[in-house]
């Protein structure tokens, strides 16, 4: 029984097999009443969903939309965080940094490290809903494997749980090096977390400040300049050593596998791991096809998942249908997605004005299986890349920027799309050092010619950029 007639208040009953066809009926009709989008209205779908084009309202947000995703390091801050909130300086964006340390620090997201073929990934995740991607008997098998340093600090922690680096060297007499060292391993096995986002971003790198110390004989009272050098850099070291020692002493180590932030599975087939994994690919992507699975790391298998985003179409947390022109398979849109698709094909939202996005940024919806737009097709070797990035704005992708713009190629020489380029490679300069591609930007080749000899040029000069001989160069104090 209940509301079966649309546009009627009154409840009704229903015998099983006519509630099935009713049902059937409805399903079928809703997959009718969705319009079917190109490629190219794919791309202003994907940038809308992914709060590209209206920022996200909080970091916390953010974090939930992107749980389970892998990411290399520095990535979410630098091409995620920088392109989905609202910030114009980088105190502003160091601000943003601070939500994303404080939720680190509360223990409310969890993050964990994992290197896979020769590469380290990050995947962030709410507390409690860890099982979601983590087994238990894997994460004991994955520490079990460690070095027996690893191993015994894996073992303490297990036996009193959280805990400082003080509290593990009282507690197995290792050395501050050897912790850090089996915290390291532990970490890349994605075993281990802690509560301070920047050490373990630190310990994750491998780059910790070395410890050395050198004796330094002088045989006459004059320097050389090599000495000096050499001198300086020692002192340097040893500054952030103890800047690192400093911040690593107030982190609280913990394991993976505890109850509080694994979380349960629950029994019941609705929350099954299926399922959730199903609604987690619907609210990232809100068109779901098998491409989408392929680019996941930790799912279950395509099938699985599969079986359970045909229970939610009946559920009506999802349909069925084909949505976008040139995706292959079956194809399966969140409930909320569907007013997005009739907005992109009716094109009553536009794209930002101009914005670099990463091609490994899950709002790219290209590559990975899912066609190129012709005019992109004729590049030669592409492929998803956290340094390859693609401009977008007015409704297309204006220009191909490889290596955060040492070689740029514009598909159409304007300069509207020039000057949008400038814009949007500015932004790279204005966020905190350390997140920032590098110290200055260099555009060594526009086009296959020589930067500073494009005919365009004019523009980048124009926007701060320097000429260095046939380079172009932009400083943060340009930007």
């Amino acid at each position: 029984s209940g509301k079966l007639i649309l546009g009627m208040e009154q409840e009704f009953f229903c015998d099983p097999e006519n509630y099935r066809v009713l049902l059937r009926s409805a399903v079928a009709e809703r997959r009718r009443s969705v319009s079917t989008i190109s490629l190219d209205q794919y791309l202003q779908f994907s940038l809308n969903w992914h709060g590209v084009v209206e920022p996200c309202s909080s970091v916390e947000d953010l974090l939930r939309h992107y749980e389970g995703f892998a990411l290399p390091p520095g990535f979410f801050e630098r091409e995620i965080l920088a392109t989905r909130m609202r910030w114009s300086s980088a105190g502003e964006f160091s601000a943003l940094l601070e939500q994303l340390e404080q939720q680190v620090a509360s223990g409310q997201i969890i993050v964990r490290a994992m290197r896979e073929e020769n590469r380290i990934f990050l995947y962030f995740f709410r507390r409690g809903n860890g099982a979601l991607l983590l087994d238990e008997p894997v994460i004991r098998e994955r520490a079990a494997s460690c070095s027996p340093a690893a191993v015994e600090i894996w073992k303490f922690l297990c036996s009193v749980g959280s805990c400082l680096i003080q509290d593990i060297q009282l507690g197995t007499g290792l050395s501050l090096t050897e912790i850090e060292k089996a915290l390291h391993e532990l970490l890349l096995a994605g075993v281990i977390s802690c509560d301070s986002y920047p050490v373990f971003l630190s310990l994750c790198s491998g780059k910790l400040p070395p410890e050395e110390t050198a004796e330094i004989a002088f045989g006459t009272r004059r320097i050389n300049g090599d000495v000096r050098k050499r001198v300086r850099k020692i002192k340097r070291k040893i500054r952030e050593r103890t800047h690192w020692r400093m911040r690593s002493s107030i982190a609280r180590w913990f394991p993976l596998h505890s109850l509080p932030i694994l979380g349960k599975i629950a029994k019941s087939e609705d929350r099954s791991r299926p399922f959730l994994q199903a609604r987690l690919l619907l609210q990232r992507y809100g068109v779901v096809v098998k491409e989408h699975h392929r680019r996941e790391r930790g799912l279950l298998p395509w099938y699985p998942i599969f079986t359970a985003l045909k229970r939610l179409e009946w559920q009506g947390e999802a349909l069925r249908g084909y949505f976008v022109e040139g995706l292959s398979g079956v194809q399966f849109a969140a409930e909320r997605a569907i007013s997005g698709l009739e907005a992109a094909a009716q094109k009553r939202k536009s794209e930002p004005a101009f914005c670099l996005i990463s091609s490994a940024d899950p709002a790219f919806p290209y590559g990975g299986g899912i066609a190129w737009p012709v005019h992109l097709s004729v590049e030669k070797n592409l492929m998803r890349s956290p340094a390859l990035h693609f401009l977008v704005g007015n409704g297309k992708i204006g220009a191909l920027v490889q290596r955060f713009g040492m070689r740029i190629h514009f598909f159409e020489e304007d300069e509207e799309t020039a000057a949008g380029c400038v814009a949007a490679m500015k932004r790279w300069l204005r966020l905190p050092e350390g997140v920032r591609p590098g110290r200055k930007l260099e555009v060594q080749e526009i086009n296959g010619q020589p930067a500073a000899k494009w005919k365009l040029v004019h523009v980048f000069l124009r926007g701060g950029f320097e000429p260095h001989g046939e380079r172009l160069i932009l400083w943060p104090s340009r930007s």
